[in-house]
């Protein structure tokens, strides 16, 4: 791996854990809507549905630029780190996200 290697794996998860965020805004907004609380005050669907759709984009377009980058190795990255993010952050968030919902939404 090289020197920047940490740093690409580092932004990509972050990436990852935007864009599941986004994905988690669509499905309370547009599937069960109904509000989602990511910190102290509850989002209502319709503002959840247009964040959630801009996260989405942005982190799609952003998991394309890194995945080219690692899977080419201009990153030196190790695939079998970059999988294993790719595996393990999208469930982490989301299932972090979900246990901190309150029932009575």
């Amino acid at each position: 791996m090289t020197a920047n290697a940490d740093i690409v794996l580092f932004a990509y998860t972050v990436v990852l854990a935007g864009a599941t965020i986004g994905a988690q805004m669509l499905y309370f907004g547009a599937v069960l809507r109904r509000p989602l609380r990511l910190g102290s005050v509850a989002i209502e669907p319709k503002q959840l549905r247009a964040v959630g759709t801009i996260f989405c984009v942005a982190g799609a377009l952003a998991i394309a630029v890194t995945a080219v980058e690692v899977l080419s190795g201009a990153a030196g990255t190790d695939v079998r780190i970059f999988i294993a993010a790719t595996l393990i952050a999208p469930p982490a968030v989301w299932i972090f996200n979900a246990m901190r919902q309150p029932r009575s939404l």
